[in-house]
């Protein structure tokens, strides 16, 4: 591993490298080439998660919309002159109140 300018080693490679401190509490900052610098001392496990989530997001967005299309596309093969606006929210709804009961049986 590469020598870092506070004594520190640098981990990882490529956008996901950072610089590890020689002690826990020497340096307050890991430094993230693709995330600017993180507080480790405030990167608690919900920022984190916030942080991973934010990477899956687009492909979260996309995997949604690509929901709603399948199952208006379904509609249009049965009904030829579906109102498109109102079964789009149709469709919306319904992933709402299931994620609603997701998120109450956990």
């Amino acid at each position: 591993m590469a020598q870092a300018r506070s004594g520190g080693d640098v981990c990882g490679a490529g956008e996901h490298s950072y610089q590890k401190p020689e002690t826990p509490l020497q340096d307050e900052k890991y430094v993230y080439a693709y995330l600017g610098t993180v507080d480790i001392r405030s990167a608690d496990m919900a920022s984190m998660e916030q942080i991973e989530m934010d990477k899956h997001r687009k492909s979260l967005d996309r995997d949604v919309s690509h929901l709603v299309d399948k199952y208006l596309k379904a509609m249009e093969w049965d009904i030829p002159d579906v109102d498109e606006p109102a079964a789009r929210q149709m469709i919306l709804d319904e992933i709402k109140r299931e994620v609603g009961r997701i998120e109450s049986q956990h």
